[in-house]
């Protein structure tokens, strides 16, 4: 099963990250750098990644996400629903991923 491997991470008000998994589909032609759309599993998988890492369960924010290939570069802002509202927190992140097969993991 394919698997989103954080590269490198700079969170702010936060620590940094070296490697975290999570699930992914299949990407467009290699060479191909596209963003992919709401609701589609690749971003979500990203989005949840992140998540994962930081410890954390509110959204984001997206300010850049583009995919080509296996990498993946996302930039954005945590985000909480306050009053029905999204409210922007502190925390900005900036991450490079890489995804690879589960045999291709380190241990």
């Amino acid at each position: 099963m394919p698997a989103i491997v954080l590269i490198f991470m700079l969170a702010l008000a936060s620590a940094p990250a070296i490697i975290q998994a999570g699930s992914a589909q299949s990407a467009p032609a290699a060479g191909q750098t596209y963003t992919p759309k709401q609701g589609m599993l690749e971003r979500k998988s990203i989005l949840d990644a992140v998540r994962k890492r930081l410890d954390i369960t509110s959204q984001f924010s997206v300010d850049h996400l583009k995919i080509n290939g296996d990498w993946a570069y996302f930039r954005g802002n945590e985000v909480f629903i306050d009053g029905g509202e999204r409210q922007e927190t502190d925390l900005s992140v900036a991450v490079l991923l890489q995804r690879r097969t589960s045999s291709s993991k380190q241990a």
